[in-house]
């Protein structure tokens, strides 16, 4: 495997918007979807549902196109190779949490989520593109290392809560879903994961990113 070459030919702008734009495309459409289709008591074309859909993609995609952005565009330009893990590492982490953060405790309005799932969920969302960032891979390798992590922690986190859902006080999960639907976490996480692997790293490694 080869380190990641930065094509300095092309403007740093023009590579970061059109980074940012893929990233930010299959992020909003992959929460946007989630929650279209696990939203409750209310009709497919209810404007509820689908602007609750709409506003939270939209800003949880914003924040993931941020995280991408940086970790592979900005960060791979820096020369010191111990310096680049260190940035993309803090870079993935912060905003990878971030997002969980804006999602489940700005969105959704819990007060006290668990900072250690949003933390896990930061670690998981960023994984594969810091990897992604540090060194060029195929685009198979590329979509497992981003995925894979994000889709186990969405699953297992689910399933906590689930388990622990007649408590006061559930586990916190990353993504929620239907109580009466408990499997659409296997078939929605996975498109979810899919998405944000698919458009933040498709054509990773060409001359033109």
């Amino acid at each position: 495997m080869q380190s990641v070459q930065v094509d300095r030919t092309e403007p740093l702008l023009y590579t970061a918007l059109k980074r940012h734009m893929l990233a930010l495309f299959g992020a909003s459409v992959a929460m946007a979807l989630h929650i279209y289709l696990s939203f409750d008591n209310q009709g497919w074309l209810a404007l509820a549902r689908i602007g609750t859909a709409l506003g939270h993609g939209l800003l949880f995609g914003h924040v993931v196109a941020l995280l991408v952005t940086g970790l592979l565009v900005m960060i791979p330009r820096i020369q010191f190779i111990v310096l680049r893990i260190c940035a993309a590492c803090l870079w993935g982490v912060a905003f990878g949490t971030l997002a969980w953060w804006v999602h489940v405790g700005l969105l959704l309005q819990q007060p006290t989520p668990d900072f250690g799932v949003l933390l896990i969920g930061g670690v998981a969302l960023s994984a594969g593109f810091i990897l992604c960032g540090l060194r060029k891979l195929p685009f198979w390798l590329r979509m497992l290392i981003t995925a894979g992590p994000l889709f186990v922690v969405i699953v297992v986190t689910y399933q906590n809560y689930f388990a622990t859902l007649a408590q006061p006080s559930p586990e916190t999960a990353l993504l929620y879903f239907r109580p009466d639907y408990p499997n659409m976490v296997w078939w929605v996480g996975g498109i979810f994961s899919l998405l944000i692997a698919f458009f933040g790293t498709v054509g990773w490694g060409r001359r033109s990113f």
